[in-house]
């Protein structure tokens, strides 16, 4: 790491927290997607100052889980609880005018749009908030002035709000998508791969803010494939195999080993 990043760089790890009530929770939900289930009788809770991490073997549906949690799809069966309410409307963006921030599976895809400027990026799930539109006509001021925050407290590197977002690394992308969602405090935050494809100094910042966002109280909901990752930030961890959930084990319990057959699917020997 310190070849590739030119310093010395260590990934911080979590603090011991007391957590508070359940702000996310799925009981008994079974996702159906294009004709298949993709996610059957999941039964996982978060709960704020907490964060739960999903590790698994890429392709086990995680995507789905992602997707779920974000308001993009609706269980075909059983209930997604939010804030002590079952969701019964599954939009984006009311998940987000709530309270839920999201980092998505692919920042190039999902997570911002290459042709747009930095801070057409960073208002993208908010445009038509107070803050930011009449209704009518975006306030670029203040959006402006929104992604300058972001730029100066993520260390946002290699553009000006008015740059493509194309031209950033896939590192200051990742922050940039970070920031906008902790900016505004979310209280549950969903971060899926969040350090996929990052080098080492990128991996340290953002694993330093998601440990603030806990800290301060968000749920943090970790999808993550990466191990060392896992066992750093999580409090609990459950295996996702096959659109199945393993029981949780607590943080102190977590090493490669048993984690490895958790993902196996050998829950029973983990």
């Amino acid at each position: 790491a310190e070849l590739m990043v030119g310093r010395r760089v260590s990934r911080p790890s979590r603090a011991a927290s007391t957590p508070g009530e359940t702000l996310l929770e799925a009981r008994n939900a079974t996702v159906v997607e294009d004709g298949a289930t993709r996610l059957s009788d999941l039964d996982f809770h978060v709960r704020a100052g907490e964060t739960l991490g999903i590790i698994g073997v890429s392709g086990n549906g995680q995507a789905a889980l992602g997707r779920l949690v974000s308001g993009l799809s609706q269980p075909a069966s059983g209930e997604l609880v939010m804030f002590g309410q079952t969701v019964t409307k599954f939009d984006p963006r009311q998940f987000v005018a709530q309270g839920v921030g999201r980092i998505p599976e692919d920042r190039n895809a999902e997570g911002a749009i290459g042709d747009l400027t930095l801070w057409e990026n960073a208002v993208l799930e908010r445009v038509r908030d107070r803050q930011f539109s009449n209704g009518l006509l975006v306030n670029r001021a203040a959006a402006r002035e929104f992604t300058d925050r972001i730029i100066k407290d993520f260390d946002v590197r290699g553009g000006t709000p008015d740059s493509r977002i194309r031209l950033l690394s896939g590192g200051n992308m990742q922050k940039l998508i970070l920031g906008r969602n902790l900016e505004t405090a979310p209280r549950i935050l969903i971060a899926a791969q969040p350090t996929r494809g990052l080098d080492e100094g990128a991996v340290a910042a953002i694993h330093a803010r998601i440990l603030e966002a806990r800290a301060k109280g968000a749920a943090v909901l970790l999808i993550s494939e990466d191990l060392d990752e896992i066992i750093g930030l999580a409090d609990r961890v459950q295996a996702i195999v096959k659109g199945r959930l393993s029981p949780p084990i607590d943080a102190g319990e977590a090493n490669a080993q048993r984690l490895g057959l958790m993902m196996a699917g050998e829950w029973g020997k983990a």
